[in-house]
């Protein structure tokens, strides 16, 4: 129903809910979940819909399968947008806190998300509480994707962290890094928010490395 036509999202929503009653949480590998999740996105019932997605990856994970099946990935990609929806109305309302303790949970279940540890980064530098971790979950964003969010912006907040953990030398070059890539990229005239406070941090980090000597 759902992939003859989309409009049919609310009647297949209801279909696969009486599916997921009548089984349990005994769904198989979890693909009763996933269509369920995904009828749920198209019906506009976002907490429902990541409810669901969230559930049949734990069924799959349950089952033990070294290979996943065709559907798992979009399942990945559904819950990853999700997530992204989540955590930017977290970010624009400045709840930094409740963005980590969401996007622990999102990660768990979307290991590869690298704008998801973009934003958490971003978040343990807003709250103050845990720089350690901020170069950890920056670091691995980086693993994941060379450039994972905007051009420079991963990189200003990687040398934010270096410089509030004092390892200076390593926020020189993460600074210079975010300030070469901003200007590569940003048009003439264009105003970037972050390069005012990059040039303050990258200038700070040369005086303190200066300093040492």
């Amino acid at each position: 129903v759902l992939k003859i036509d989309r409009g049919n999202a609310p009647e297949a929503r209801d279909l696969l809910l009486t599916a997921v009653q009548l089984n349990g949480k005994t769904t198989e590998d979890g693909w009763t979940y996933y269509l369920l999740g995904w009828a749920y996105e198209e019906c506009g019932e976002n907490e429902k819909a990541r409810e669901a997605l969230e559930q049949a990856v734990v069924s799959f994970r349950q089952v033990l399968s070294l290979t996943p099946p065709e559907w798992y990935d979009d399942c990945l990609e559904l819950l990853q947008a999700n997530y992204e929806k989540r955590t930017r109305m977290f970010l624009v309302n400045q709840e930094y806190k409740a963005a980590i303790d969401f996007l622990a949970v999102a990660l768990d279940f979307v290991p590869n998300y690298a704008d998801g540890y973009v934003a958490l980064g971003y978040s343990y530098l807003m709250t103050g509480k845990d720089p350690v971790q901020a170069i950890e979950v920056l670091e691995e964003a980086h693993r994941l994707e060379e450039e994972p969010v905007d051009a420079g912006w991963s990189y200003y907040l990687l040398g934010w962290a270096y410089q509030e953990n004092e390892r200076y030398g390593s926020a020189v070059d993460a600074l210079g890094k975010a300030l070469r890539q901003s200007e590569e990229t940003t048009l003439e005239g264009q105003a970037v928010e972050w390069v005012s406070p990059c040039r303050a941090r990258l200038t700070e980090s040369y005086e303190q490395l200066f300093a040492l000597f």
